[in-house]
């Protein structure tokens, strides 16, 4: 073993020479006298490539020089700007610098929308769904990991499909969802295979290792390490070295082999703070912790602990992640407004769109009556008529329902959508110019007030987005099989505190495991839009009853509240947008519109299952699904 770890550092020393004479030959050419300003951004690019797995800071150095040269270059800039903004993104990311990282692929991905490069565009929905893995918001990691997928699907360029199952499986594994992580970990390794795909094989060794590892298969694990450490090193992934070298050490922990562990814990927390890379260094002072505390060696375990709880702090701090998230707030807003100038724009075509439809019609009438004139049998001329009689009666019915339903989306925002942020308006307005003269109790119930407003708008938005989506046909849906249980409770403690303010009691008849197949991400919206509702509707001081049960092969989900209920005219066209019907108040004055039980009738039969409500007006409500339990 002690040769091994002596040719292990000559091969490492030998692969850092390779690296150094790649940069150095870079930087010269880059030196070079009369060189245009196109082949100075190349250069510029190709260094802050070279650079990101050994010195990423430099490499960011050299790529704001570039992004200089592009302010006097438009046509340069077309083709580099979102290059080297995903760059410095990915230089950051490599350091475990979570914050700068996300706020480059957030503009890189306005980049992207504007230029209308899909490509690029499913890039950095990739990049800012491995920062939320990182985090641990799995949720927003998996919406844009998929987002990216569909996209790169699209392309059907392999290797970044690997990437994508790659990037799926280790959310799903974080999220200790471990079948889900086997089924993508396992679908890009044939992949990688297929296609020799050595970046894609590097991830999958590593990958595969670390589930042998956590079954306990150690010898299993370490073959697939050993692959791992052995392509990285060719392709000079430090950073990919140093991952492989820290499980090597785990797994020679398990198995008892102390020195070896920490020699290759020692090699990676080496090469880890070389490139700064935060998160690596955490794991290896972490590791070399346990190490030291199955040998007895407390004190060298206890300093490694200290050290592996700063290194972690200073990466995963909540203040650093709520602006991260935040980050998202303010892109899914301005996202948002665009869908709304969208719509308008629509409305407006459809009014041409019915003018010219009207038009038309009298059109077809003067033709007619022309060509009637031409029959003398009256008998003829009348059947004639009634014919087109009917068609213009039918093209009238499916204008108008057209109308109505543009005319309720367009109410819906400018009312339910003004009303609040009018409300914000004031209420700012109060604390800013009156907050010396308020108690803390009046100022912590105007910020109660402000956050719960922007819950209930921010589920408004993001309903309308979901609705104009479901309009035009673009929503995807990817059933599988999970545990029902786990959302509806994910969704009942997310909406306790709105409960609680209302002192409603919400009881959930948990019992054993409840399977469903369908896509878990369409059903969050209607158990998320189902239990907001009950929460609304019901009165101060009563109870929510929600119940799932698997009955004849089907997962049944079933929420009951005591609330103001719904009368019957209304409960006929409920799922129905298009009738109309007014926005209704919940007990506490909270605007209803109806598009989130809307949402929820689409997304249950896209899933092959069913709705129904039971309702009595000042009663209460019963709201039901049914989707299969299995394949």
């Amino acid at each position: 073993m002690k040769y091994s770890i002596i040719i292990l550092l000559i091969l490492l020393s030998i692969q850092f020479a390779k690296a150094d004479e790649a940069t150095d030959k870079l930087e010269k050419l880059y030196k070079q006298d009369n060189l245009t300003n196109e082949k100075k951004v190349d250069l510029l690019f190709k260094l802050l490539v070279e650079y990101r797995n050994v010195l990423p800071m430099k490499g960011i150095d050299y790529a704001r020089i570039g992004l200089e040269i592009l302010e006097k270059e438009p046509r340069l800039d077309s083709l580099y700007r979102f290059r080297f903004i995903n760059g410095i993104g990915d230089s950051y990311r490599y350091i475990s610098r979570n914050e700068e990282a996300i706020d480059f692929y957030f503009k890189a991905l306005r980049i992207s929308e504007k230029s209308r490069k899909e490509r690029d565009r499913a890039i950095a929905l990739n990049n800012i769904g491995l920062i939320y893995n990182n985090i641990k918001d799995f949720n927003l990691a998996l919406d844009y990991i998929k987002r990216s997928f569909r996209i790169f699907r699209q392309y059907n360029e392999k290797p970044l499909i690997i990437q994508s199952y790659n990037n799926l499986a280790s959310i799903y594994w974080n999220d200790k969802q471990i079948d889900s992580a086997l089924k993508y970990y396992n679908l890009a390794f044939e992949v990688s295979k297929e296609i020799n795909d050595l970046v894609g094989l590097l991830h999958s060794y590593n990958n595969l290792g670390v589930v042998y590892l956590g079954k306990g298969e150690n010898y299993t694990a370490l073959e697939f390490f050993y692959r791992s450490l052995e392509i990285s090193q060719n392709l000079k992934d430090r950073k990919g070295e140093a991952e492989t070298l820290n499980n090597l050490g785990q797994v020679f922990i398990s198995l008892e082999k102390y020195n070896t562990a920490a020699s290759n814990i020692e090699d990676a927390l080496s090469i880890a703070q070389e490139l700064n890379a935060k998160a690596i260094i955490a794991d290896s002072y972490f590791y070399l912790s346990k190490l030291y505390e199955n040998t007895s060696n407390y004190k060298a375990a206890l300093s490694y602990s200290k050290l592996f709880n700063s290194t972690k702090d200073s990466i995963y701090n909540v203040e650093q992640n709520r602006r991260i998230q935040k980050l998202h707030e303010e892109y899914m807003l301005q996202k948002k407004d665009n869908e709304i100038q969208i719509l308008q724009r629509d409305k407006e075509i459809t009014q041409i769109l019915t003018i010219g439809a009207v038009s038309l019609a009298i059109l077809l009438i003067f033709i007619a009556i022309l060509l009637f004139s031409k029959y003398r049998s009256k008998r003829k001329t009348n059947e004639i008529l009634t014919e087109l009689n009917k068609q213009l009666n039918d093209s009238n019915s499916q204008l108008h329902e057209i109308n109505l339903t543009k005319d309720k989306i367009f109410t819906i925002i400018a009312h339910d959508l003004k009303n609040p942020l009018s409300g914000f308006k004031n209420i700012t307005t109060v604390l800013v110019d009156y907050y010396n003269d308020m108690s803390q109790e009046e100022i912590k119930e105007s910020l109660a007030t402000i956050k719960d407003a922007s819950n209930n708008l921010m589920l408004l938005l993001e309903n309308l987005l979901t609705w104009a989506k479901l309009q035009k046909n673009e929503i995807e849906i990817y059933p599988e099989k999970f545990a029902i249980n786990y959302l509806v409770k994910k969704y009942i403690d997310h909406y306790k505190p709105k409960a609680n303010s209302k002192n409603i009691d919400i009881v959930y008849n948990n019992g054993q495991e409840v399977y469903a197949y369908g896509d878990p991400n369409l059903l969050s919206i209607v158990i998320k839009n189902l239990v907001s509702n009950a929460i609304k509707y019901s009165k101060a001081d009563s109870k929510i009853v929600v119940d799932v049960q698997n009955i004849d092969s089907k997962a049944n989900f079933t929420i009951t509240d005591k609330g103001i209920g719904i009368d019957k005219v209304m409960l006929k066209d409920i799922f129905d947008i298009g009738k109309g019907k007014d926005s209704r108040f919940g007990t506490e004055g909270e605007r209803g519109t109806g598009i989130g039980l809307i949402l929820s009738k689409s997304f249950i039969e896209m899933n092959d299952g069913e709705i129904w409500i039971e309702s009595e007006e000042g009663e209460g409500t019963t709201v039901s699904f049914s989707i299969p339990a299995k394949h």
